[in-house]
């Protein structure tokens, strides 16, 4: 905890990136166990969504650039911005 406060406390910048570091190391040090597992996820997505790239970091990374082909969609919001894919 005393740590922890000399982080907290108004310092100069190289003391305070030390004391920072000191602390993540000590964290690091005394941790219980390291997160390793990932548990599997079963994702479902319509065959109507476009642009979806699968990628070892995860199925969502690019859910940005997803979509729906204007013929194929089933609900439509004037407001709604759209892109030319």
């Amino acid at each position: 905890m005393r740590c922890w406060r000399r982080v907290a406390a108004p310092l100069t910048r190289v003391k305070g990136k030390n004391t920072t570091d000191r602390f993540q190391e000590i964290i690091a040090e005394d941790q219980p166990y390291t997160f390793l597992y990932v548990p599997e996820d079963l994702i479902i997505i319509s065959s109507r969504f476009r642009g979806i790239e699968p990628a070892p970091i995860g199925l969502d990374y690019n859910f940005i650039k997803w979509y729906v082909p204007q013929g194929e969609q089933k609900f439509v919001d004037d407001q709604m911005i759209t892109y030319e894919h």
